[in-house]
């Protein structure tokens, strides 16, 4: 079975003009207004800036814009007019990354936007760091980041900010009780057995997207699969075929993929898989940089998140194709 993407992707340029994914931020932006925030929006593009500035200008009472190509007169005016601002007025500050260096200071800041995807962890610290000013009445701060899970380089860049975020501090935060010892992001060491019970526990379906495989990572999933307390779940596998891998492996990825499919589990062959994940009961959905049946890596990182509808965000940017 052939499993397709259902769109064809352009990167940057996809990023910076989607009226969609520009709607979702400014929505999000709008949102931590009226709760009381103060957002810093980054993009690395001016013209994603303008586009933003254009859905939120009306949503607080002071709106600045802070890029590249001003004047030194002009750059003064708006650090006097950033300084002369009430703590009693909102305030939405949106800019690219050169102009947030060292020397840049708004110690009520304690949300930051990355309106477009960044890699490099020294970036990621050094713009989390314009939060870090002490304020009064400010004990959180909170980053904001958008998973463009269907562009294979920019899902990269997102695994490569988790590990960062996790590195210094930050934790996944989502409106659901949990426990204090419960986890959102995990690591090679901690992940194996809350993504066991997850899926012997699946009540219906099971769709992990794998792009390699391995033997051992494939006996693991047939043990857990066996170990499942429902034998009606359905689990699927999406998965690069053997004519992926190299000449003197494929008969070895041939008969991986023959042994899962007799042992239950369905396997989809793609040609272009941008993302790892795994979605169980359309609700619980892991996703990080890991192959989860294949050999997981030291420094792999995965969050884990239950919500239905990022979970069917996710599931719908695909579509299956049965081919002979």
């Amino acid at each position: 079975m052939r499993y397709r993407p259902r769109y064809n992707f352009t990167g940057v340029q996809v990023v910076v003009n989607s009226d969609f994914r520009n709607s979702i931020i400014a929505s999000d932006i709008e949102a931590c207004i009226k709760q009381g925030h103060t957002p810093l929006v980054l993009s690395k593009r001016k013209a994603q800036i303008d586009i933003l500035f254009e859905k939120v200008k009306d949503k607080a009472d002071h709106v600045l814009v802070l890029t590249g190509g001003k004047k030194q007169s002009e750059r003064k005016e708006l650090r006097e007019r950033l300084s002369s601002i009430s703590e009693s007025e909102s305030l939405i500050i949106l800019a690219t990354g050169q102009y947030i260096g060292e020397g840049f200071n708004c110690s009520r800041l304690d949300m930051l936007f990355f309106a477009m995807p960044i890699a490099w962890d020294g970036n990621v610290e050094q713009y989390t760091g314009r939060l870090n000013r002490s304020h009064d009445g400010k004990n959180r701060v909170t980053v904001i980041d958008y998973v463009d899970h269907h562009i294979e380089m920019f899902a990269n860049m997102y695994n490569k900010r988790l590990r960062t975020y996790k590195r210094i501090g930050y934790e996944l935060s989502q409106d659901v009780e949990r426990k204090p010892d419960d986890r959102f992001i995990y690591d090679s060491e901690t992940y194996s057995e809350v993504f066991r019970n997850d899926i012997i526990n699946a009540k219906a379906e099971a769709l992990i997207s794998s792009p390699y495989v391995s033997t051992s990572g494939s006996e693991r999933l047939i043990r857990i699969y066996s170990a499942m307390k429902s034998k009606d779940v359905s689990i699927s596998l999406i998965t690069y075929p053997a004519s992926h891998y190299s000449d003197d492996i494929k008969d070895r990825i041939e008969n991986i993929h023959n042994r899962l499919n007799m042992a239950g589990i369905k396997v989809l062959f793609a040609d272009y898989i941008p993302s790892r994940y795994a979605v169980i009961d359309k609700e619980i959905l892991w996703y990080g940089s890991m192959n989860l049946v294949s050999n997981i890596k030291e420094d792999d990182d995965e969050m884990r998140i239950v919500s239905r509808s990022v979970a069917k965000a996710l599931i719908e940017e695909y579509t299956t194709d049965i081919s002979n």
